[in-house]
């Protein structure tokens, strides 16, 4: 293995973070979550005015669904809570983020260190990163695409019906991207009302996209990169106790046995820095996934928008769970592909002690908790589908 000092070249073959994965670096920077040093204040400052910008339409949210309380008209305190939910959902993630911003900073820094690394491996190994990466960034696009289309639908649907009845309906009528029974406000402001909230209520999709998709985004990208380190060290194993001379293999041990470690130090600081997340995020599947089904269920007619809603917050769950389980998998196969390196082969005892400690660790599998209690795994991603249908049952039932 090699130094974990070095810089990149610019006719390399991996690049630093923000090079590798451009379309994350980028959202992440626009939804104000990357860890630039040199931008912490002004991205202090553009915080709390995201949370000033969307003060007032959780204000009228809140109002109405007030109002909607005083008619007992569930369905529509129902809707309501599919949106500010996910709102409020985002300022906590924005929030967490530039607490842990160090953390995450150094997350990068790792991967980046990595990189390096692996700019100086023989072309066995970076034929393993270079599938590792291609892997990792055709996930970004699909997960990218997948919070837009969610996102933007609600935005393109209002736009489409609002211009169809304009033009073809004898009484036209004006179609919000989220309707807020507000009646009183035109009135009283002076100004037109359906445009104003029309293009406020689009930049608070574009900001949906760009947190939903920076945010959990780089969960994925992190795991993925710990199940890199794995491989790279396990294949590393193998070739160790290839060399011929003794103190050359220990000497390959001890420094693939230094990677284990760090791989290790590395999963705990991604526990570190999405330890709320994994709490917020199970709360938040249960009330969506639930509330979407019984507005298509029990809304006011068939309603497509609810209908990707309720698919991209399942896969919205679906992914740390995946994510999670591959992690716990790897980790654990790491013991039985030390177990098939061809130790049989090197009749040395202590690279045999060695190896029954490496295989001995590899065994405890790494586990995604939330509170050290809730392992995410995809048997709670199940038992999460199941909870959802139950409140819905019992939702319909009592209404």
């Amino acid at each position: 293995m090699l130094n974990d000092e070095g810089s990149f070249d610019v006719n390399e073959k991996f690049k630093p973070f923000h090079e590798t994965y451009k379309i994350f670096t980028y959202i992440m920077t626009m939804g104000l979550i990357y860890p630039n040093p040199k931008t912490e204040k002004i991205r202090l400052k553009l915080i709390l005015f995201a949370i000033l910008f969307v003060s007032p339409l959780l204000f009228l949210i809140g109002y109405d669904v007030y109002k909607c309380c005083l008619r007992h008209d569930i369905v529509n305190i129902i809707r309501h809570s599919t949106v500010a939910g996910p709102i409020v959902f985002i300022l906590l993630k924005i929030m967490s983020f530039y607490y842990n911003r160090d953390l995450v900073k150094e997350l990068i820094d790792e991967i980046n260190r990595d990189h390096v690394r692996y700019n100086k491996l023989p072309t066995k190994y970076q034929d393993i990163v270079e599938k590792s990466l291609r892997y990792h960034k055709t996930t970004e696009k699909r997960w990218v695409a997948c919070v837009s289309i969610s996102s933007f639908l609600f935005v393109i649907m209002a736009t489409v019906f609002t211009i169809y009845s304009q033009i073809f309906d004898a009484e036209p009528m004006k179609y919000m991207i989220h309707e807020i029974d507000a009646p009183t406000i035109e009135s009283i402001i002076g100004w037109p009302y359906y445009e104003i909230m029309f293009v406020y209520e689009s930049y608070v999709s574009i900001y949906f996209v760009l947190n939903f998709s920076g945010f959990d985004g780089f969960f994925g990208v992190v795991i993925n990169h710990a199940c890199l380190k794995i491989k790279i060290f396990c294949n590393a194993f193998s070739d160790a106790l290839k060399e011929s001379n003794e103190d050359e293999i220990m000497r390959l041990i001890h420094e693939i046995i230094r990677d284990q470690c760090k791989m290790f130090s590395f999963v705990n600081t991604i526990l570190a820095v999405f330890s709320s997340w994994f709490v917020c995020i199970l709360i938040v599947a249960l009330a969506l996934i639930c509330n979407c089904m019984y507005l298509v269920i029990q809304g006011h007619g068939f309603d497509i928008r609810y209908i990707v809603f309720t698919i991209a917050t399942i896969i919205h769950i679906f992914m740390p769970c995946w994510y999670a389980s591959k992690l716990k998998s790897m980790s654990q196969e790491s013991s039985t592909m030390a177990y098939f390196s061809g130790w049989e082969d090197v009749p040395i005892p202590r690279v045999r002690r060695t190896l029954m400690f490496f295989m001995a660790r590899g065994q405890v599998p790494l586990q995604i908790e939330a509170l050290n209690i809730i392992k995410f795994d995809m048997e709670l991603f199940v038992s999460i589908m199941r909870t959802s249908y139950t409140m819905l049952t019992l939702l319909q039932s009592s209404s």
